[in-house]
């Protein structure tokens, strides 16, 4: 599991910085499966040209094998960039075979994977 937390300011160049961190895991990633919080994060700035940016070199960790993506958006403009951006990587690479999901409130590390896996559907996010 990748646990990815955000808080303050979150723009272009954050996102960024993690998917350089991102490069430099092992190349097969196997089952792994990514967590995205932003419960801390104040502001969100990432327009439609920096979600397809962001999503073309998203593209690459999508081939070594991420199955899933969840991201905790407890405020709507969290959800609303979080939707743009898994819209747009959809639209540029395709799905992540077990896709991305959106919750409303915070999970606890053993809940993640149920959750991902459709288990749990109280704190799902149409």
């Amino acid at each position: 599991m990748i646990e990815v937390a955000a808080w303050d300011n979150v723009g272009l160049g954050d996102i960024e910085e993690h998917q350089e961190e991102l490069a430099t895991l092992p190349h097969d990633l196997g089952k792994t499966i990514e967590d995205i919080d932003l419960s801390q994060a104040t502001d969100i700035t990432i327009c439609p040209l920096r979600a397809l940016q962001i999503a073309r070199s998203f593209e690459k960790f999508m081939d070594r094998a991420l199955r899933s993506c969840g991201i905790h958006a407890p405020n709507e403009k969290c959800r609303e960039v979080a939707r743009m951006l898994i819209s747009t990587s959809t639209s540029v690479c395709g799905d992540l075979p077990e896709g991305y999901r959106l919750s409303s409130t915070p999970l606890a590390i053993k809940d993640v994977r149920p959750f991902l896996h459709g288990r749990d559907e109280t704190v799902l996010i149409a």
